[in-house]
């Protein structure tokens, strides 16, 4: 048999059957599971591994790929978290089947029929639909959807509040106000394990209408290889790839960077959101989590503490329901919708919760825009995980050759979307098994608990930490602000228009990113080069290494010719 699965012998030989890719539509339910992506630890339960054994099960992979999902060019849209839940997952792969399947049933929801059989009840294939060989999930999928069902008593912090009152709907204003600051593109530094997005310090420009931040390398910045001459090109490859895919989705279930010591750790912020910690244990233990510091750039650099591009993300929208059960006669829960291109770990966690934190008032409009900014780092608190789900994904159109459009597109439309069917199939698993699950969540008694700890992320003007930091902060921004200004008038006084100025300001930046590689090189390597430099030709060192090195390239390129092809 060959790596792709179809051969010679076993049920697989057949003229009719044929590998090719496709995309599956799956929905599911996340609580008893360790996130969606597959591990290769047996004891870790994970969407994944139920979904590949079905397929198998299925007849759609062979015995030898079982497992492989190299073989099968596995990938998918998105990866959620432990506990999370999706209505709109998709996961591409190569399966094998018979040529004219699609011909009678262009959605493939036979194929996912079958699929379904063998995975449990909170586990649904919606539909299987073709897609061209070069498809890769991940990245043809431009815009993702999340929904997190909030129980309405915890903008008020009572359970007893009467639905529609004064202090409800205030409360349900501010929340909004507070989702509708998130909007927009901002360093989401705070809202995030900051240090596993600081991979690349060099490269640290923050947008046009931002700051600059100087590069700095720290231990924090040397990041180990995590997976596999050859192996250490697998490493870092690898290692490339797990760090494009840390979103929010991502299914690494930790907590947060601890601030100068101080903060949560890995697992106490998991533990308050679940009510776990009373205030009297989070109080007498050893983290603090009321912290509130302005850092300037200069500070930031030698703590290695830096915020870089891939802190920032945009919300394209972040709205909220009014107030409704989640199923007919089930807790009332406001329903928030985010919708961005990608999220960081965590992300939607953070900012739900501390929108909450300024619906109760524990913290201010002015505080929430300044979390915002790279020169503040504050603790933030972590909403529970399990209302969370992702709800739609929109991919990009299927590339076709010249103007003719893409083979597919006869079965699968310009773009891949759930069509007629699979949309049935997907409202029916939403309502019948999804939404109940939500519901039943909701009515955990960790929810009071994880209410009454919010009021330990306070941040308000009148406290005197904050105000000081506030004030620092108020400061440098106005300076900041008016400099820039200042920069840009003296351009437009000039006649440089705003593109010009923004084209130097990036030409400006590689030149600085240059500067900060050379910088970066090991002694060592400087050693060797003054060596070959010099090589006792003093004060025409460069030139000569120069010519030897056009001397080699010529010499191999006479090399090449006496091979000839």
């Amino acid at each position: 048999m060959d790596g792709d699965g179809v051969g010679k012998g076993g049920r697989y030989e057949s003229p009719e059957l044929v590998k090719r890719k496709v995309a599956m539509h799956v929905g599911y339910v996340g609580t008893d599971y360790q996130g969606l992506q597959f591990s290769k630890q047996e004891h870790v339960k994970t969407i994944e591994a139920d979904l590949i054994q079905a397929i198998h099960q299925a007849g759609l992979i062979s015995d030898c790929n079982q497992g492989d999902l190299e073989k099968v060019k596995w990938s998918r849209s998105s990866r959620t978290d432990k506990g999370v839940h999706s209505l709109a997952t998709v996961v591409a792969l190569k399966v094998i089947m018979d040529e004219g399947r699609y011909e009678s049933d262009p959605e493939g929801v036979g194929l996912a029929q079958e699929i379904t059989k063998h995975l449990p009840p909170q586990i649904t294939v919606f539909s299987v639909q073709r897609v061209n060989k070069h498809f890769r999930a991940r990245h043809f999928c431009f815009e993702r959807t999340y929904r997190y069902h909030l129980p309405v008593f915890a903008l008020t912090g009572q359970q007893d509040i009467a639905p529609g009152s004064a202090k409800e709907t205030e409360a349900l204003e501010r929340f909004r106000k507070a989702l509708a600051m998130l909007e927009g593109r901002h360093p989401f530094h705070n809202y995030t394990k900051m240090k596993k997005y600081r991979n690349n310090p060099i490269d640290s420009f923050r947008g046009p209408d931002k700051d600059w931040v100087a590069p700095a390398k720290s231990k924090l910045d040397r990041r180990p290889t995590e997976d596999n001459s050859e192996q250490q090109a697998k490493t870092k490859t690898k290692s490339r790839r797990k760090k494009a895919t840390l979103d929010e989705d991502s299914d690494e279930n930790e907590g947060r960077d601890s601030k100068d010591g101080q903060g949560a750790g890995p697992d106490d912020l998991e533990k308050i959101a679940w009510g776990a910690l009373t205030p009297e244990e989070i109080r007498t233990g050893r983290f603090r989590y009321w912290n509130f510091e302005f850092k300037e750039i200069k500070a930031a650099e030698r703590d290695g503490d830096v915020v870089v591009p891939a802190h920032y993300r945009e919300l394209r929208g972040f709205t909220a329901s009014d107030p409704h059960p989640v199923i007919p006669g089930g807790v009332r829960a406001v329903c928030v919708e985010v919708v961005g291109m990608s999220f960081m770990l965590h992300q939607i966690r953070y900012m739900i919760s501390t929108a909450v934190c300024v619906a109760r008032g524990y913290i201010s409009f002015s505080v929430l825009e300044a979390t915002l900014n790279a020169s503040i780092r504050v603790n933030l608190s972590l909403a529970p995980p399990h209302p969370l789900m992702l709800s739609s994904s929109r991919f990009r159109p299927f590339p076709g050759l010249g103007t003719s459009p893409a083979k597919v597109s006869k079965w699968s439309g310009s773009e891949l979307t759930v069509q007629s069917e699979g949309m049935k199939r997907q409202a029916v698993f939403n309502e019948q098994v999804l939404l109940p699950a939500i519901n039943a969540l909701l009515e955990k008694p960790e929810w009071g608990k994880w209410s009454k700890t919010l009021y330990l992320f306070s941040y308000n003007e009148g406290m005197h930490d904050v105000s000081a930091s506030m004030e620092e902060f108020s400061l440098w921004h106005s300076k900041h602000t008016k400099a820039r200004e200042e920069k840009i008038k003296s351009f437009e006084e000039r006649g440089i228009d705003k593109a010009t100025y923004w084209q130097i300001q990036r030409e400006n930046r590689a030149k600085r990113k240059q500067e900060a590689g050379l910088r970066r090189r090991k002694p060592h390597d400087l050693k060797e080069e003054a060596k070959e430099n010099t090589n006792g030709r003093e004060g025409n060192g460069t030139s000569w290494s120069i010519g030897v090195w056009l001397g080699q390239v010529v010499s191999r390129i006479n090399l090449r010719f006496r091979r000839g092809p």
